[in-house]
């Protein structure tokens, strides 16, 4: 019988490594006199040799098969683990070549010696010769309980196969690894193993244990050199009546708390060491697998994932929102971890430049000044600032969810001007962020975080569970806490062992201990009042974090509650209101600002502010302050446009089928509208129109907000969003009516009730505030047919406010953007939209018109032309002589920014070095008219 083995961690690391050679000063040693050269420490001392056998123990034979068949890449630094235990006695058979030089096949090592010219001689400056300057660098090393060190593997083999013996004083977890200029035993500029990265092929390891002669069958008893000797198989026993042994070990589960499993949930995550796109993952515009830029290195492994633009040039439609990289995950974990590197060139106008969502909530960002004023300590414009490589945690459970959707986003943040009087503006230049490690695996945890270990076997219902703490012995229980520890990071490990001694391989936790909370919050103070919201401002707190490290808070709670009294005597924090996306907090000292929506107009409230971090340690709650809603104004007059048809969803989804539909509203103004008893109307098949939805007494769309109607609740419906909510309205009524035409489209919105008793639309009756469709085929159906998936149709981000423009489809695009489906829809969907969000799967096109400073010219710039064919401009303005004009077509070449400069107000010789400009000019007007076939786009702008 195998004896039983029992893990214990230590470290035992087998790595390849990667050699650039100096050849005019190498040293040679033919191979065939290599006779019987023991390893000797010589002019040269690592730090450990370990001392080795070569065969079993008498009475003992290696077991017939191996226990751990490891592949040992030659560009891997940590190379592979075996877990061996004290007292027992293991044959390490370690064989095969790779390629140390790139580019170039006969420059060569195994696991002992090393060649330069394909074996026809070996070097003798590395491997394990007795004299060599640089033993070692080559070989496979091992740490077998006391540090990574050299195995002696013994003479050159031409087989490449070498064998040895070993005997652990304990339980050990050992590592072998390729050492490629391992540690800094040899003060070259590869040490650390800088250079293994470019290595090709792999060593192989088999690992045997020594069992009792008569258990095994035609095994090696002695090991020999290079497996060359095989000695005659030992009889088959015989027959046995039992069942088949149990040779299988159980597996261990990590949980934390309420059942979080601590395992990997982000898909495909391999670093990103991939080529072409990014596996697991969905793209949007600019992103990209890179290896080193800017002074940049990948934080691990040879490449990182690149999000945004990193051209300091006019390279429009690279705002944040427009490059993306997301996926959906299971929920369950505690924490997602990843780490980032954020680059910018426009301090201090993108805010911000790098955001991560989980749904449609922010969980962190940067703007383009944080890295100037927090990580680096000044605020002066260079060419380009980064954060370096920093570490992110985000702590999941406050998201209940059936899948989480996660989307990191960079890019640059439009509407500042230009800034600095230079000509460019906030357009022409970026931030851009890689991205490396993303991760559910580590947890952080705070004195109280409680680990539970279960562990599954086929065959024992009850295995044991053992773990360990980085260093400390080992433990058998099924739950721990780190409560009485002091650092801040640990390696636990955690491994079962069945009743039939079958070990299981030891599982790694990374865990982060942190035990303090966050600041409490003690200048709460309410900034301004609006009819439905408070605007509060506070001062973003310390949080402690690591070795002393004061970093900002990782979440806020913010609730509030209806008080009748005049105060906040009567506050109670459990029973109040939260709000559902609370701010990402911003740095300690910086002023916070956020404004709680919802609320009903002359009311009062009590609001109040907590403080977490991504351990779940909260700080204390704030006190609460009072603050009372303003009344409405009642003199507002809704206006066509004011209210506008954003979205439509009108193929149902690929989950809940062709019924799963919905209709988002965008509120236009910066005030709230009320739309009780408004009315959205739809055209008939058979000619007419008729109600398909009155909104309810009371219902509200908040001031630049969205509003849903959605056929289903959303347990019934693909989208994520909570339905019915103050943004989701679920329809009740007539499933029927609510349906929408897949082939006489057309949506009307009433400011109330246009039909009279008979059913009869009466002009007048109530007002129209917008249209969408033309009452024909929905606009681009043919387009989402060809593309075979369920994508919404959305309005231009900036609607024309005639209430009328929605019957044009060039004011309308399909939602093309792959991260909505990470963001807006359940996990297992395809389809595409953004319901109760911002349309953003279009590059808006943007006009830029200005005058020059002496007055005698003006210049325009279009971005995001690339999609149209041509383009007309009418530059129109009064003066002293009369209404004059400027006029010009230009053909478009896949050019995505149309430049004209320098146009002169005035008349001018043919040559244009004699002008006469005119004079009293005013109602400067330029007008841009986008043609693509049949369909315009007209831009208007005025000085």
């Amino acid at each position: 019988m195998i004896k039983r083995i029992l893990l214990k961690l230590s470290s035992l690391v087998f790595c390849l490594s990667l050699l650039l050679i100096n050849e005019t000063n190498a040293s040679w040693v033919d191979s065939a006199s290599i006779n019987n050269n023991q390893f000797k420490t010589g002019d040269w001392t690592p730090p450990i040799v370990y001392s080795v056998g070569s065969g079993c123990p008498e009475g003992t034979s290696r077991s017939s098969s191996p226990l751990y068949s490891l592949t040992i890449s030659g560009n891997d630094p940590d190379g592979q683990t075996a877990s061996l235990s004290k007292g027992e006695t293991y044959i390490l058979e370690a064989s095969g070549t790779y390629q140390h030089t790139p580019g170039d096949s006969t420059k060569v090592a195994d696991p002992a010696y090393t060649s330069l010219d394909g074996w026809g001689n070996l070097y003798s400056e590395m491997g394990i010769f007795e004299t060599a300057a640089y033993r070692g660098v080559t070989s496979l090393l091992a740490d077998l309980g006391r540090g990574v060190g050299i195995v002696p593997w013994g003479d050159f083999q031409t087989s490449h196969q070498y064998s040895v013996s070993y005997k652990p004083n304990t339980n050990i977890n050992a590592q072998f690894l390729v050492s490629d200029w391992y540690g800094d035993w040899y003060d070259h500029r590869c040490q650390n193993q800088a250079c293994i990265s470019n290595n090709e092929g792999s060593l192989t390891l088999d690992i045997y244990i020594c069992v009792d002669s008569q258990e095994s069958d035609g095994s090696d008893s002695g090991g020999g050199q290079g497996g060359s000797q095989n000695p005659s198989p030992s009889p088959s026993p015989s027959p046995s009546p039992n069942p088949s042994p149990d040779n299988t070990p159980p597996t261990t589960t990590l949980t934390v708390d309420a059942g979080l499993v601590v395992d990997e949930k982000v898909e495909d995550n391999n670093g990103f060491e991939t080529s072409g796109s990014v596996p697991g993952w969905k793209e949007r515009n600019e992103v990209s697998l890179t290896g080193a830029e800017f002074e940049m290195s990948p934080r691990e492994g040879t490449q990182s994932a690149k999000i945004g633009h990193s051209l300091d040039d006019y390279d429009y439609g690279n705002q944040v929102w427009l490059n993306g990289l997301g996926q959906t995950i299971d929920p369950g974990a505690k924490n997602l971890s990843f780490y980032y590197n954020f680059y910018t060139y426009d301090y201090p106008y993108d805010q911000p430049g790098f955001s991560v969502f989980i749904d449609q909530r922010p969980v962190f960002d940067l703007w383009a000044v944080d890295v100037w004023d927090y990580f680096l300590g000044y605020d002066f414009i260079a060419d380009t600032v980064n954060s370096d490589w920093q570490k992110a945690y985000i702590d999941l459970t406050q998201f209940q969810s059936n899948s989480l959707g996660i989307s990191f986003y960079a890019g640059n943040t439009n509407g500042y001007g230009d800034f600095d009087d230079d000509g460019l503006d906030d357009y022409d230049f970026q931030s851009w962020v890689y991205l490396d490690e993303v991760t559910t695996t580590e947890v952080v945890a705070n004195g109280g975080t409680t680990f539970y270990l279960q562990a599954d076997d086929d065959h024992d219902n009850d295995p044991t569970v053992f773990y360990q703490v980085d260093g400390e012995g080992e433990h058998q229980a099924s739950s721990f806490n780190l409560g009485d520890h002091d650092s801040w990071d640990y390696d636990v490990y955690y491994w079962a062992v069945d009743d039939s001694s079958n070990s299981e391989f030891p599982n790694l936790v990374k865990v982060h201990l942190d035990k303090e909370a966050p600041d409490e919050i003690d200048d709460l103070s309410v900034n301004m009042t609006y009819s439905s919201s408070v605007s509060l401002v506070w001062t973003a707190p310390v949080d402690e974090f690591g070795e002393g490290n004061e970093v900002r808070a990782g979440s806020y709670k913010i609730k509030y509650q209806p008080v009748i009294s005049g105060d906040c005597s009567a506050f109670d924090w459990s029973s109040a209101i939260e709000v559902e996306v609370p701010p990402v907090p911003r740095f300690p000292g910086e002023d916070q600002f956020f404004e709680v929506k919802d609320l009903d107009s002359e009311t009062n409230y009590c609001l109040a502010v907590q403080t977490c971090d991504a351990a779940l340690n909260c700080s204390p709650v704030s006190e609460p302050v009072f603050a009372v809603t303003d009344p409405i104004d009642e003199g507002l007059i809704v206006e066509a446009g004011d209210v506008v048809i954003n979205e439509l969803m009108w193929m149902g989804s690929d989950l809940e089928g062709i019924t799963d539909e919905w209709i988002e509203l965008r509120n236009m103004r910066d005030y709230d509208i009320d739309l009780s008893d408004w009315q959205l109307i739809k055209r008939k098949s058979a000619g007419g129109e008729e109600c398909m939805y009155t909104f309810p007494t009371g219902t509200v769309i908040r001031a630049n907000d969205y509003l849903v109607v959605s056929e289903y609740d959303s347990d019934n419906s693909a989208i994520n969003i909570n339905c019915p909510s103050s943004k989701c309205l679920e329809n009740t009524g007539n499933a029927t009516l609510f349906a929408l035409s897949n082939d006489n489209l057309q949506i009307k919105l009433y400011n109330g009730n246009p039909f009279d008793a008979n059913g009869q639309l009466v002009p007048g009756r109530a007002d129209l505030i917008d249209v969408a469709g033309d009452g024909g085929d929905p606009f681009f159906k043919d387009e989402f047919s060809e593309k075979g998936h369920y994508y919404s149709l959305e309005r231009d981000k900036e609607p024309n406010e005639s209430g009328t423009d929605g019957t044009n489809p060039v004011n309308w695009h399909i939602c093309e953007d792959a991260l909505t489906t990470v963001e807006y829809w359940d996990g297992d969907s395809t389809a595409q939209g953004t319901p109760g969000g911002q349309n953003r799967s279009k590059n808006e096109l943007k006009v830029d018109f200005e005058r020059s400073d002496d007055g005698k010219s003006v210049s325009f710039k279009v971005f995001n032309t690339a999609d149209w064919q041509n383009l007309e401009y009418e530059i129109t303005y009064d003066s002293d002589q009369g209404t004059q004009g400027i006029l010009g077509t230009i053909e478009i070449k896949g050019e995505n920014i149309i430049t004209r400069e320098s146009l002169k107000l005035g008349t001018c010789s043919s040559e244009g070095d004699i002008c006469t400009y005119h004079t009293g000019i005013e109602k400067l007007k330029l007008k841009i008219i986008l043609g693509v076939g049949q369909e315009q786009k007209i831009i208007e702008k005025n000085l």
